[in-house]
């Protein structure tokens, strides 16, 4: 019998379960024809075949070997040889060799919280990017599963999850977990092909927001800290820059309130969390309970008590907040015009003090200084403008 014209065979990393190099025949093999493989890895490692024990009995057939990965966990990349051998009923031995270096790398999995405790929506994307360099990537397959002690197990499937259980979203911590498999084709050797399983599991939580109260206790919390740190005479500048921002957002988030601008504030409440928390996920005890809808209005219409006392107690949350930290400069906006400027500062000192009209061409007032946080600008005539005071 003479030689097989059309020896070959497909190469097929298959790292959906156990790491296996699967060898597909897609000759014309003849009755009684048997094949076997030797295989070189990159590693060194060499496989021999035996026609006493043949790997392939028929066309078509496949042979599989377990795959030793790299360190990292991976398809060992570098040079592979193997060598494809059939022999027919009269001994005679076609052979066919493949020789290639392989390179690929795995895609990470790149997940995204979208959760919003506000309104609320919880959920998680997949913004992965599955092109691999060298390989065409098919279609991803996803397969999500998230626990939290609400909802049990669930699953799902699709480029995001919706935490969702029982139509409603719940104050719980939740493990999540996407598995996406796709098959990776070869742009030169197409009948090289990486069947890929990739697979990651986050651990957070979703806790129902703090309410103006609890935001000022935590805001107060962090000026404690930050004044132990003076005290003890410890590094604070941390702890500083971040009661600041907290301070100085929460401040801001409420002068939106007053003027019903609600564009971003969210995030800003959201961005205020997460300093507050250090930006860590926090130890806290989950209610288990669903999140309801944030109420915003509570910034407005809280009463507040008496102006002495503990935090609990206070009338005045404005001034509260302003007083909690001492102001480096102040910019006041007079756009009505006017004799006499009373600039509420909050410094503690008696700033110097600069002015300018509306075109901002510098013009002298005489200053009152009434005490460490207020003072009076007078002018001959109605004025308008600006004072920066430092």
């Amino acid at each position: 019998m003479p030689v097989i014209p059309n020896i070959s065979f497909n190469v097929r990393f298959d790292l959906t379960g156990v790491p296996t190099l699967v060898l597909t025949d897609t000759s014309t093999i003849p009755v009684g024809g048997v094949g076997i493989f030797n295989v070189t890895t990159p590693d060194g490692y060499t496989r021999t075949g035996n026609f006493a024990t043949p790997d392939i009995t028929a066309s078509g057939q496949s042979f599989s070997l377990a795959l030793f990965l790299s360190s990292a966990g991976s398809i060992q990349n570098g040079q592979y040889n193997i060598e494809y051998k059939i022999k027919t009923t009269d001994n005679v031995i076609s052979t066919f060799t493949r020789n290639w270096q392989m390179a690929y790398e795995v895609p990470v999995i790149n997940l995204r919280n979208d959760f919003d405790v506000f309104t609320p929506r919880l959920r998680y994307y997949d913004d992965t990017n599955y092109q691999v360099s060298n390989f065409n990537n098919g279609a991803v397959t996803r397969t999500w599963a998230w626990s939290s002690v609400p909802s049990g197990n669930q699953s799902g499937s699709g480029a995001y999850i919706q935490l969702q259980y029982n139509n409603a979203y719940y104050d719980a911590y939740y493990t999540i977990t996407l598995t996406a498999s796709t098959l990776y084709t070869h742009q030169v050797y197409t009948w090289l092909t990486v069947n890929e399983t990739v697979a990651k599991t986050v651990n957070t939580y979703a806790a129902t927001p703090p309410t103006p109260l609890q935001f000022v206790t935590l805001i107060s919390a962090l000026k404690t800290e930050l004044d132990r740190r003076v005290d003890e005479v410890l590094d604070l500048q941390n702890t500083k820059n971040d009661f600041e921002y907290a301070e100085g957002l929460f401040m801001h988030i409420i002068d939106k309130l007053r003027v019903q601008d609600l564009a971003s504030v969210y995030r800003d409440l959201n961005d205020l969390i997460a300093v507050l928390h250090n930006y860590q996920i926090p130890t806290y005890v989950p209610t288990n309970l669903p999140i309801q809808p944030y109420n915003l209005s509570a910034y407005n219409t809280v009463a507040w008590g008496s102006i002495t006392g503990n935090i609990q107690n206070q009338t005045d949350l404005w001034t509260i907040l302003q007083t909690l930290t001492i102001q480096t400069n102040y910019v006041h906006d007079q756009q009505v015009a006017s004799a006499a400027w009373v600039v509420v500062h909050n410094m503690g000192k008696k700033p110097s003090v600069s002015i300018v009209d509306t075109a901002d061409d510098e013009v002298i007032g005489s200053v009152t200084y009434n005490s460490n946080n207020q003072l009076t600008i007078s002018f001959s005539s109605p004025t308008s403008g600006k004072a920066y005071l430092n």
